[in-house]
C-alpha cells in the first residue's frame, strides 16, 4: 500500500460523503471515505480502479479531483456514483470545440472548457485565445488572462474582416490546440 493524501469532501455532488476525508492508494487504486467526529466512526471503500492515484485536488465548489499518475490523467468524482466502482469518476480534459456556426457571417461562438491542474487547489492557468488568418497572421486576442477551471464561451464579431479561412488557438498552461474557421460574406 501506499496512501496518498486526500481532502474532506465540502461539494455538493455527493451529498453522502460530505464532510468525510477522501483518500486513496497509488498501489491498489482504491479509494476511501472516512468519517471522524472526534473519535474513528469509519472507513469505507467508495471505489475500486485501476488507477495510480498520485495527488488529489479540488475546485471552487468543493468537488474532489484525482490525478493518474500513470496515465497522465485528471479525474473527477461524478455526480451519480455507484459504491466500490470505477463510475464513480469521470475524465477531465482541455477542451477546444469548433466554433458555431461554422461558416460564420459575421459572429461566431467559441466554447472551451479547463479542468483542475493537479497538485493544486482550483489554480488559474494563463489563458489566451488568439484569431489568425490563413497566412498565420494574428488578427486578435479574444482572451488574455488567468481563468479558474470551468466551460467558457467567446464571442466573434468578424465584421471587419473579409471572407475567408481562419484559425483561432487557444493556449492554457501546457494545452494548445487549434481549429480552422470559414467566413462567408
Amino acid at each position: 500500500y501506499s496512501i496518498t493524501g486526500g481532502y474532506v469532501y465540502n461539494g455538493n455532488g455527493l451529498p453522502e460523503y460530505r464532510g468525510k476525508y477522501i483518500y486513496g492508494d497509488y498501489v491498489t487504486g482504491n479509494i476511501w471515505a472516512l468519517e471522524y467526529d472526534g473519535s474513528f466512526t469509519s472507513n469505507e471503500l467508495i471505489a475500486s480502479t485501476s488507477y495510480s492515484i498520485s495527488t488529489f485536488g479540488l475546485d471552487e465548489s468543493g468537488e474532489i479531483y484525482f490525478t493518474d499518475y500513470t496515465g497522465g490523467r485528471i479525474y473527477k468524482f461524478n455526480s451519480n456514483p455507484t459504491p466500490v466502482s470505477p463510475a464513480l469518476v469521470e475524465e477531465i480534459e482541455f477542451k477546444l470545440e469548433q466554433n458555431y456556426p461554422n461558416p460564420f457571417n459575421p459572429s461566431t461562438t467559441i466554447d472551451y472548457s479547463l479542468p483542475v491542474v493537479e497538485r493544486l487547489h482550483a489554480m488559474s492557468l494563463h489563458t489566451v485565445l488568439t484569431i489568425y488568418n490563413i497566412l498565420g497572421s494574428e488578427i486578435t486576442t479574444l482572451v488574455d488572462e488567468y481563468q479558474p477551471p470551468g466551460n467558457y464561451s467567446v464571442s466573434f464579431d468578424a465584421s471587419n474582416l473579409p471572407s475567408g479561412i481562419y484559425y483561432y488557438r487557444l493556449s492554457s498552461g501546457l494545452y494548445s490546440e487549434m481549429r480552422k474557421m470559414i467566413l462567408l460574406k
